[in-house]
């Protein structure tokens, strides 16, 4: 009875600890996203060469990323913070995160194409 009763206080010790990691990376993915948009603003003004398409394109590209990725950890921490299987929640989570991942391609070719200018010129 002992050793169910610690497994179970392990348990809610981890749950709380991921619901605490799962509210704080969703707070700062938030701040990324915000940081990001007026970083997208500025690069996205002036779109006459190669790099400064590029370049707003990895900002935007970083902004949905951030949103894929705080939606899939806000899906998590409810499952997580109510110690109980939320299943739209983790389906929700999971959907989102594949979508935040996907974005990671174009975030990261467009970043190549507007540091990387070995390969052409404007």
């Amino acid at each position: 009875m002992e050793a169910m009763q610690l497994a179970e206080e392990r348990s809610d010790t981890l749950d709380d600890f991921n619901c605490f990691i799962d509210t704080t990376q969703a707070g700062l993915r938030l701040v990324s996203i915000v940081m990001n948009s007026r970083r997208a603003a500025s690069a996205c003004a002036t779109l006459t060469t190669t790099k400064e398409r590029a370049l707003c394109s990895n900002r935007i590209n970083i902004v949905f990323y951030n949103f894929g990725i705080m939606g899939s950890l806000i899906g998590q921490a409810i499952t997580d913070c109510s110690r109980t299987m939320v299943a739209p929640a983790s389906c929700a989570a999971g959907v989102l995160g594949i979508i935040g991942a996907m974005d990671v391609f174009p975030a990261g070719v467009s970043g190549i194409i507007a540091s990387c200018d070995l390969w052409w010129q404007d």
